[in-house]
């Protein structure tokens, strides 16, 4: 909590990945607390009587969590980010080398990063398919949906429109992926 409360940066925005350093100290700590307890009986039936509740009050919500195919137009999962990396290998084949620009609302795409790089490595070797660094006339835009923040997503396709035409477009979830020529 005194992390929440004397945070001041990013406008008052907090990602769940800033928090990423608060984890192990409070597993830790929950943990140490858990071991005090089952040291007597009474501690015992109170640590078994905790988890029947969790598991109770939480099962209903992650049930529903495992059984959504999340298939909606926003929706955002693997499954769709690695068949929207795919239809650019596939799209892009035969067309020469190309480059690959991603809006993702954490602003920092290393996920994509990783995702062409492992399906791009898995299809065509070395490679990639014909994704080089330099700049090409092809280029293929990657985007995702981002609702508490529709101006940086606006910005983002202006300053595309800006540079180059679109040729194709493609959607999966809230994925959308564009082959586009430069100008």
């Amino acid at each position: 909590m005194l992390g929440y409360i004397l945070f001041q940066g990013n406008f008052g925005n907090i990602y769940d990945y800033y928090l990423i350093g608060y984890f192990l100290p409070f597993i830790l700590l929950f943990s140490i607390g858990l071991a005090e307890f089952s040291t007597t009986l009474l501690g015992k039936l109170l640590l078994l009587l905790f988890f029947v509740y969790f598991f109770r009050v939480n099962m209903i919500p992650i049930r529903a969590m495992i059984k959504n195919p999340m298939d909606g137009p926003t929706d955002i999962k693997l499954g769709s980010q690695i068949r929207a990396v795919d239809w650019v290998f596939e799209n892009a084949a035969g067309r020469g080398v190309y480059n690959v620009d991603v809006y993702v609302p954490p602003v920092i795409p290393y996920a994509y990063d990783y995702l062409f790089l492992w399906q791009g490595w898995k299809k065509c070797g070395e490679s990639l398919c014909g994704k080089v660094d330099y700049t090409t006339s092809m280029i293929y835009t990657l985007y995702e949906q981002d609702p508490p923040n529709p101006q940086r997503l606006k910005a983002w396709l202006d300053n595309q429109q800006g540079a180059s035409f679109l040729e194709e477009e493609a959607r999966f979830g809230g994925i959308t992926v564009q082959r586009r020529r430069r100008l």
